[in-house]
């Protein structure tokens, strides 16, 4: 919601405007009687927010005239609503005013006095009052700034507390029992409880872990390389070992070392009983007869953590812990946060929980080593007039335990083994990029394209794998040589690394200019990484979460590289940190380190504040050409040497050291297939030429033979034959001729035909003459 007030003062001299307000975001506007703003104005306005329970003071300074002064307030709170406090506004300059204000009840004043004053405890007033009147402080009582006096009620066991002596030299402690102050309650009447009487002497209880009573009567945190679980006394950490320090609280008997407790009222004031946090054995709680609103504060220091931190695989490491274990039981609205507190980076709330909450554990993860203030605090929220109301008092928060790990002092439970070298001061820790190895307890170096951060890892699991396309031969960080093999596809980027220095101012904030002309505004940002780690370079266009917008993703384009940063640093903007994206785009038009192109639709290249993309389009971003991506044309041979041309296509990068001719020696080199048929007709040529000549053969043996039957039958006796009985034929008769047609023949009697030789193995062939 947005609320405002108005207020019109004429000033005959210069004055001035002080004003404190609480727990809000507040516009202050000051005007003239033209209702145009003061130009010295604008420096006061949307002051900064208070932290819980703190009040701040802003001074305004005026001109002479009329002037108007505008306070509003814009309600941004998610959870519930934050009431805006002013709680005074002092002018001075004013040449007389009109009436007095009289004193609200529960204050007074004197005649001519500047402001009213409080009445005290024990005390009240009605409105507009010149002093305070005294209550009946056996039967009443009255908390500070009371309209009236309340009623003492008869005591009960919410109305004392426990506590112990000191342990003395034999060890030995009585439980005793105080009664809150201030008391408000009477054990004169006959029902009321009695305070209990001490108990009889009794050892002492353990300490927490790490802690032990040593020479004192309270627990202490255990010296140096020693540890302790509490109950015995510190003892030395064992060879080769080193003590693992931390804030480990799980008994509540005393208030620890390093924690302090406050009771805060809404207006900056202390309680009127200082203990704001009770410890009650196996837990600390927030306590009774506590006024509403009022804030109860636990806070424990933290000098520092032993990790340095850093950012790893897009991610940051964490320094330490903290794990806390807590219930609320409200029967009203009531709320309970955990803050924590840095020099560098002040107060910040870290989660609030509101109304009751069952046993639960909470754990706030450190990223940067810092000195840290670690503060709890609860309130209750006032529901009716009775500033102590019953059900106000029911309320309550408890924590059960506190652990902190890794500090660099504390106490220490256990004790962790040591690599083999030692020192006097103990431990000394590994090499940048080695860890401890659990059975040889020396430093080993890690497997390649793995780093480690933390000086005291353990285990080779504390390597952790580089990114895609990036290597690590340190064991510190992962970097890249700017030549990448990725699916079988080779880039060399090596043309695009050139540094460039930019040199600017660094500041927390930096005033600029509003977009907004008419409006008499004051912007401010502040500067931010945009990518503190190259966590991968790959062609997929996602990462760990992290997205290549949609219009930098080339659709049937699959050779872009894209290179993932991370600033894994959480804002309130931005609480997943932030991320950049820079996509490498092979275009052979673009020479040289080419061009840098932002998303049409997020010219400022993010979309949301902490995801941001940039395109890169140049020649240099092509794949490397292999010999297969070249044609080749061959030149003619002169003086026995061949020319041959390779070709480079143009969707990828050339080699400086591939040659563009090269020249060879001439040779007759017959294709493969020509080869074969030459040789398949070669051997079919020499087959038939031997079938041939051996058709040529056995002609020669039938000649040979013929011959010689003709001369066999010229020698004989020439003797007449007889007579034939008809040799003609008669008139009208034709010669019939008759042959016997022989039976089929396969492929192996047409062989043995060829050869002269038939089945019966006569060579000649029968022919049947029949008339």
């Amino acid at each position: 919601g947005r609320v405002s007030s108005l207020q019109t003062l004429i000033f005959v001299h210069p004055c001035s405007l002080l004003t404190k307000f609480f727990n809000s975001l507040t516009d202050h506007q000051a005007q003239n009687d033209q209702c145009q703003s003061i130009g010295d104005s604008k420096e006061y306005r949307w002051p900064s927010a208070t932290r819980k329970g703190e009040w701040k003071q802003q001074t305004v300074h005026l001109k002479t005239g009329q002037n108007v002064l505008q306070w509003k307030t814009i309600g941004m709170d998610t959870h519930q609503a934050k009431p805006v406090l002013i709680k005074a506004i002092e002018i001075s300059g004013v040449d007389f005013t009109s009436s007095c204000n009289p004193c609200r009840p529960g204050t007074y004043s004197q005649g001519g006095a500047r402001s009213c004053m409080e009445c005290p405890e024990n005390h009240f007033s009605p409105r507009e009052a010149s002093t305070c009147t005294s209550c009946n402080n056996l039967t009443e009582f009255a908390p500070r700034a009371s309209a009236n006096c309340l009623t003492r009620k008869m005591c009960t066991r919410k109305d004392y507390y426990e506590t112990r002596t000191p342990c003395d030299a034999n060890n030995q402690t009585r439980q005793v029992f105080k009664w809150l102050q201030p008391k408000i309650c009477r054990d004169d009447i006959k029902e009321a409880v009695q305070l209990p009487t001490a108990s009889e002497n009794h050892e002492c209880p353990p300490c927490n872990p790490g802690m032990d009573y040593g020479n004192s009567s309270k627990c202490e945190f255990c010296p140096r390389n020693t540890f302790s679980d509490g109950r015995a006394g510190c003892k030395n950490c064992p060879p080769n070992t080193t003590p693992n320090y931390g804030y480990q609280i799980i008994r509540w008997t005393e208030m620890p070392q390093l924690m302090s407790a406050a009771c805060m009222e809404p207006d900056g004031s202390s309680c009127s009983s200082s203990m704001g946090w009770q410890c009650g054995g196996s837990f600390i709680h927030s306590g009774h007869h506590h006024t509403d609103g009022a804030y109860l504060l636990l806070s424990l220091n933290v000098a520092g953590f032993r990790s340095k931190g850093g950012v790893m695989g897009g991610h940051r490491l964490e320094v330490g812990s903290i794990t806390f274990s807590f219930q609320l039981d409200c029967k009203s609205k009531c709320e309970f946060v955990f803050m924590q507190g840095s020099e560098t980076k002040g107060v910040s709330l870290i989660q609030s929980w509101t109304e009751s909450q069952s046993r639960q554990e909470f754990t706030h993860i450190i990223m940067q080593n810092d000195s840290y203030t670690f503060s709890w605090a609860f309130q209750k929220l006032k529901l009716g007039q009775d500033p102590m109301d019953a059900e106000l008092d029911d309320d309550v928060a408890k924590i059960f335990s506190i652990n902190i790990t890794n500090t660099i002092d504390g106490g220490a439970a256990v004790c962790l083994p040591c690599h083999q070298e030692l020192e006097d001061r103990g431990c000394i820790p590994c090499p940048s990029g080695q860890y401890i190895d659990p059975n040889t307890t020396a430093c080993t170096p890690c497997p390649p394209d793995t780093t480690v951060s933390d000086p005291l890892a353990y285990g080779e699991d504390s390597c952790k794998a580089c990114g895609p396309g990036l290597s690590s031969f340190d064991g510190v960080s992962c970097t890249t040589k700017c030549i990448f093999t990725l699916d079988g596809t080779q880039y060399d980027l090596r043309s695009l690394t050139n540094p460039h220095l930019v040199k600017s101012f660094i500041c927390r904030t930096t005033i600029v200019p509003s977009q907004w002309t008419k409006e008499d505004l004051i912007l401010s940002t502040q500067s931010v990484t945009l990518g503190d780690e190259l966590i991968g370079v790959a062609k997929d266009i996602s990462f760990m979460n992290i997205e290549t917008i949609n219009e930098f993703v080339q659709i049937g384009f699959k050779d872009d590289l894209h290179f993932f940063y991370s600033t894994p640093l959480s804002t309130r903007s931005c609480p997943q940190g932030r991320t950049t994206v820079i996509t490498l785009h092979c275009d052979p038009s673009k020479k040289d380190n080419g061009t840098i192109q932002l998303p049409s639709r997020c010219p400022d290249g993010t979309c949301d504040g902490c995801n941001f993309n940039f395109l890169w389009a140049s020649d240099a971003a092509c794949p490397v050409c292999t010999e297969s991506d070249f044609k080749t044309v061959k030149g003619e041979c002169v003086n026995g040497l061949q020319m041959i041309h390779y070709l480079p296509p143009s969707h990828c990068l050339v080699k400086q050291s591939m040659p563009t001719t090269k020249n060879i020696p001439c040779t007759t080199h017959i294709p493969l297939e020509l080869q074969a048929v030459i040789a398949v007709t070669i051997a079919l040529a020499i087959f038939l030429c031997g079938l041939m000549i051996y058709f040529w053969k056995k002609t020669q043996r039938l000649e040979y033979k013929y011959m010689k039957l003709v001369q066999s039958s010229g020698g004989r006796d020439e003797a007449e034959l007889p007579p034939a009985e008809s040799c003609a034929l008669d008139d009208g008769e034709e010669e019939e001729i008759q042959f016997n047609q022989p039976r089929a023949t396969g492929i192996l009697n047409r062989i043995k035909a060829m050869t002269g030789k038939s089945e019966t193995g006569n060579p000649f062939e029968t022919i049947q003459l029949t008339n």
